[in-house]
């Protein structure tokens, strides 16, 4: 299980975003909202200082990789059908080779960068 700690501005705006993912809350207080992002936890912290106003895709953003294309899919319609904000459409990437993969990017209400893949070839994760 990971730990990962992220800055935020809006507790509520990041409950509701990553809600509308089907992922749950845990624990929070004035300060903090823990996710539990696929079993793993992510920590919002509210600090509006670190908060990035312009995001870049790198090198700043985390994400999940999906075992099924069936379960990829289904995380991407749910963003559509929730009107989440895309910062980068669902692609492919080395299209026909060993490593092809598809990805988008969505991006939270605090500018976090969330990536969504899912390899054509598990063994070319790494």
């Amino acid at each position: 299980m990971f730990h990962l700690a992220i800055p935020i501005h809006d507790i509520e705006k990041i409950k509701t975003f990553y809600q509308s993912l089907g992922l749950g809350i845990g624990r929070e207080s004035a300060q903090f909202v823990i996710i539990n992002f696929f079993g793993h936890q992510v920590v919002c912290h509210l600090d509006a200082d670190e908060v990035v106003e312009k995001p870049k895709m790198y090198p700043r953003h985390f994400g999940w990789i999906l075992d099924d294309e069936s379960d990829y899919v289904e995380i991407l319609e749910n963003a559509q059908q929730n009107q989440l904000k895309f910062f980068k459409e669902d692609f492919r990437r080395y299209l026909n080779e060993p490593a092809e993969h598809r990805s988008f990017f969505l991006q939270d209400p605090s500018n976090n960068l969330i990536e969504f893949k899912w390899y054509k070839n598990k063994d070319r994760v790494f």
